[in-house]
């Protein structure tokens, strides 16, 4: 695997608040905290799982660091495609492994 560490299938965050970016979709909040290894990239995928109980996998759309005031940098997480209400507050966000490359 040439040293490239996947995500592991795990809750990443549960959606505190969702903004608009106008020309960029939308940023989910809070943050993005990768652990150990992982890698997080843009094509990436994610499920989202809705507190009505519906799920949808989406991708990665942009990351980016972002400083707000005097808090820390944070990584945040874009999504084209979608609306604020498509995302509501609660929605968890959980991580979708990728397969092993083949080489074939």
């Amino acid at each position: 695997m040439c040293g490239v560490s996947f995500p592991l299938l795990r809750l990443l965050f549960t959606v505190t608040d969702v903004f608009t970016v106008p020309n960029r979709g939308i940023s989910l909040m809070p943050e993005l905290v990768p652990v150990g290894q992982e890698v997080f990239r843009v094509g990436d995928l994610l499920r989202l799982r809705r507190p009505d109980g519906s799920e949808e996998v989406v991708e990665i759309d942009g990351l980016e660091f972002a400083k707000v005031l005097n808090l820390p940098c944070q990584l945040l997480v874009f999504l084209s495609g979608k609306s604020k209400a498509d995302i509501p507050v609660g929605t968890e966000v959980w991580s979708v492994p990728n397969p092993p490359f083949s080489g074939t």
